[in-house]
Formats: structure tokens, C-alpha cells, sequence
């Protein structure tokens, strides 16, 4: 079995100095001039973009071209989804940036409200870990700003309700183990949870097996 990793944005010139000749020196003896070829223009560069970057806009601009039909999807459906939101060289490079964070996933945990409090629970066979950046920003540097530059974006593009363009809770999950599975839930379990949307991109393609599945909120029936 494969495991199944996924995760809930100056110029410079050159100029030739100038060569300045101070007043009330004499004057040397003028030597043949020899006409030379006049210098080829030295090109203007632009500098690349840093890894960084290139992710914001990377993903603010797939979130700007999705979004009339995320905006139409959330109004009749609940939910949107879409193949290739990011190009496949970018999710590839997000790919190898989770692995180098193996070592730091756990055995997940999910929560759910009881109708007095949220009750936490485990997930079989799913580790995961949060994206913080901070000290471990050069590790993952692309998915760090992915989770920056989405929560900005999705604030802009999904305004049915009013959503926080910085505050956010992530989670870097994989499921490695025969069976693995994430448990039918809800993200927002009551209570004082504030979240409003969930955004789930997939970083290992179509493994066999395993799909996500999302329930209407009145029935127990799939809807996608």
C-alpha cells in the first residue's frame, strides 16, 4: 500500500563607471584616435523569485481561478472540488518537503463535541503533525507558505461568510497503514470551534484505495 500524504505565495542594472577628467591639468599631447566598436548593451536581469515567493502567488493564483466556481459550489453544494489546482511540479515539491517531516508525525487525533464538551479521539493507522513553520521553516518551506497564502486566498475568494485571512489551524497527515482511515466527522464540532472551511489538497496522486467522501449535513448520504 502507498501511503496517502495530504495537507487539511529587483531589477538589476550594470552601468560602466564613468571616466572624469579634473579641470587645470594640462593637457598631454593628443594620440591618434583609433574608432572602436561601440560596447554591446550589457542585458537588464531580473531577479528569480525565492521558493517562497513563487508558492504565494503560485497558489493565490489558483485560488483566484477556481474561485467564481468555489463561490457557486459552496452556495448550492457545500462543498468544492477540483483536479490540478496547483501544477503537478509544485504538489511534487510539496511532496518531498512532508517526507523530510516524517520523523515528527504522531499518531493523529481528531475531536468531536459530545454535547457537553470536545472529546478527542484516535485515527488508526493516520500519524500526522502541524505546519509552524518558525524553526522548521527551511524544511518545508513551500508548505508553509501554501498554508499561509491558501488561508489568505480562500478569505477573498469564498465570501459567503466572512473568514479570517490568518487565522488557521493545518495538519499534515499520512495514512501508512493497512486500513487506514479518517472516521466520518466533522471539522467543526460545536462548542467554542471556530472553524468555518475546510481546504484538503492530496500529495501523493490516486493510491489504490481510499477516497473522500462528503455527507449531507440533513441525511447520511454521499454526496461526492
Amino acid at each position: 500500500m502507498r501511503s496517502r500524504w495530504l495537507v487539511a505565495a529587483c531589477l538589476l542594472a550594470h552601468a560602466d563607471a564613468f571616466a572624469l577628467k579634473r579641470k587645470g591639468i594640462a593637457a598631454k599631447p593628443k594620440k591618434k584616435k583609433v574608432k572602436k566598436a561601440p560596447p554591446s548593451p550589457r542585458p537588464v536581469t531580473e531577479a528569480l523569485p525565492t521558493p517562497a515567493e513563487a508558492q504565494l502567488a503560485r497558489v493565490a493564483a489558483a485560488a483566484k481561478r477556481c474561485g467564481p466556481d468555489i463561490r457557486r459550489a459552496l452556495a448550492a453544494e457545500g462543498y468544492f472540488s477540483t483536479e490540478n489546482f496547483l501544477d503537478a511540479a509544485a504538489v511534487a515539491a510539496m511532496a518531498r518537503e512532508a517526507r523530510t517531516l516524517d520523523a515528527t508525525l504522531v499518531p493523529s487525533q481528531s475531536t468531536r463535541w459530545d454535547g457537553k464538551e470536545t472529546v478527542a479521539y484516535d485515527k488508526e493507522g493516520v500519524r500526522s503533525t502541524q505546519i509552524l513553520g518558525g524553526a522548521d521553516y527551511e524544511k518545508a518551506p513551500r508548505l508553509t507558505e501554501y498554508v499561509v497564502a491558501l488561508t489568505s486566498a480562500l478569505a477573498a475568494e469564498a465570501t459567503a461568510r466572512p473568514l479570517s485571512q490568518s487565522k488557521q489551524t493545518n495538519k499534515l497527515a499520512v495514512c501508512d497503514a493497512p486500513g487506514a482511515a479518517y472516521p466520518k466527522h466533522i471539522d467543526n464540532g460545536g462548542g467554542d470551534d471556530r472553524r468555518l472551511l475546510t481546504a484538503i489538497l492530496y500529495l501523493s496522486g490516486a493510491p489504490a484505495g481510499g477516497h473522500f467522501r462528503a455527507y449531507a449535513p440533513e441525511k447520511d448520504a454521499v454526496v461526492a
